[in-house]
């Protein structure tokens, strides 16, 4: 057994040992369940809050990349029709608008129809060129099987002169 001594030199009673501490202080603190609560909201809400504003951007993802294929398509439409220079290669045009628009490598060539033949558009009749882009969503790898097969497709079309 340790001895325990006071400032002053002289032994310890018994009480003010660590049992006495146990007893008094730590016992009714182990025992005390009023920030139960609170503690285990401080342990849950970083992952609940993560895991609620991760589904909201994905969710969001989807439109904003739609909206962006769908200007990438009218641009490329546009640029075809009108016969740009910048256009000589229809689908490589759409690829590198894609890319600075929305993220590097989010289509590729064989995503892109071009067609400049095209006798009507969304119910109008006349000459147009028109774009069609179709891509897999880049997130199906990490999406459930109801959400993994997802296709966005989108169009444009631009009349011809």
């Amino acid at each position: 057994m340790i001895p325990r001594f006071t400032r002053k030199g002289t032994k310890m009673p018994r009480q003010w040992g660590m049992s006495a501490l146990s007893r008094t202080i730590l016992r009714p603190l182990l025992r005390d369940t009023r920030g139960v609560t609170a503690l285990e909201l401080g342990l849950i809400a970083p992952a609940l809050l993560t895991l609620t504003f991760g589904a909201i951007e994905v969710g969001l993802l989807v439109p904003w990349v739609q909206g962006g294929l769908q200007s990438v398509a009218a641009t490329t439409a546009r640029c075809g029709a009108i016969g740009s220079s910048a256009c000589s290669n229809v689908p490589s045009y759409a690829v590198s608008q894609a890319g600075t628009w929305i993220m590097p490598g989010v289509i590729t060539t064989s995503n892109v129809t071009a067609t400049s033949a095209a006798t009507s558009c969304k119910g109008v009749s006349g000459k147009f060129y028109v774009v069609t882009i179709t891509c897999p969503y880049f997130a199906s790898g990490i999406l459930p099987p109801p959400l993994s097969d997802k296709t966005i497709t989108v169009s444009a079309c631009y009349p011809m002169a």
